[in-house]
């Protein structure tokens, strides 16, 4: 059944903190599963089939939910079809999904984030011609734009440089000669515009991002290069030291309850069998519950 797959080149790379096993990935599509009570018989399953370099897994099911526009008592239910489809390459994963979501145990553990600039290096190259981009202000301040986006075909005759160094890009599409390309820095999200295609296309596809991520470098297009970028806490060095602390609460609420790249989760201890304390601890027989 994973022949009939036909879906578009988008994916959200990541950085492997530690190498995946067959056990690891039978771990996370049972989590998975675990997360959709209803879930049916797997439509495929794939484990860590070799292509190349590159292994590739991939899970489908059926499972029931809530209508988002109806409440939990209205009791009606919607069949729903999901797929994931993983692929491992040169210590760097690609997800494709749809109706499924990784788990954030999982995310935590084997994931790791690619930074803003080598996706720059890989999307906007220096022949890329701009024609959308999505800002957002660095100010917390309530009085300033928060976002705004321009769209043309070549944003470098349109968006001046006065101003441009207070916002960061969140999202931007490109064309050039190897194709159309569309990012959001912040998720690892590189799409390519194409017609739907099967598994193995999305392999290769996977495979050659991921290899242009590992050797990136120089310098991005000029213009995405005049904008601000987002420094993550993990790439400061040295002795520096922050002399004051705020909370974006307008980028949180976006993350949070539109582009849902940010979950508050529980931890659920199953009920079944004795834990001491220090398994408690340690987080054994645990799940992540989206609340």
């Amino acid at each position: 059944m994973i022949d009939a797959l036909r879906v578009a080149k988008t994916a959200h790379f990541y950085s492997l903190k530690r190498p995946l096993s067959n056990a690891s990935v039978d771990e996370l599509f049972r989590r998975v599963r675990a997360g959709h009570p209803s879930a049916s018989q797997n439509v495929f399953f794939h484990r860590r089939s070799q292509v190349g370099a590159s292994f590739w897994s991939a899970i489908c099911f059926f499972y029931d939910r809530t209508p988002s526009f109806l409440s939990e008592d209205a009791d009606i239910r919607e069949r729903i079809c999901g797929f994931i489809l993983l692929v491992e390459h040169r210590d760097h994963v690609a997800f494709f999904k749809s109706k499924l979501e990784v788990p954030a145990g999982f995310s935590t553990r084997y994931l790791g984030k690619i930074s803003s600039e080598k996706i720059d290096l890989v999307v906007a190259r220096k022949d890329s011609i701009f024609e959308k981009i999505r800002l957002r202000n660095m100010s917390i301040s309530k009085h300033v734009m928060r976002s705004k986006s321009f769209e043309a075909d070549d944003l470098s005759n349109v968006v001046g440089p006065a101003g441009v160094n207070r916002y960061v890009p969140q999202g931007y599409t490109v064309r050039s000669d190897t194709g159309n390309y569309s990012t959001t820095p912040s998720t690892g999200r590189i799409g390519q515009r194409s017609d739907r295609v099967g598994h193995l296309a999305l392999v290769e596809y996977a495979a050659t991002v991921i290899d242009n991520i590992v050797g990136a470098n120089g310098t991005p297009a000029r213009f995405i290069g005049s904008f601000a970028r987002a420094i993550d806490l993990a790439s400061v060095q040295g002795n520096l030291r922050p002399t004051s602390f705020a909370i974006d609460v307008a980028s949180l609420v976006d993350a949070v309850l539109e582009r849902r790249e940010v979950r508050f989760v529980r931890k659920v201890i199953r009920i079944g069998s004795a834990l001491s304390p220090t398994d408690v601890l340690r987080g054994r027989d645990e799940d992540d519950r989206a609340l």
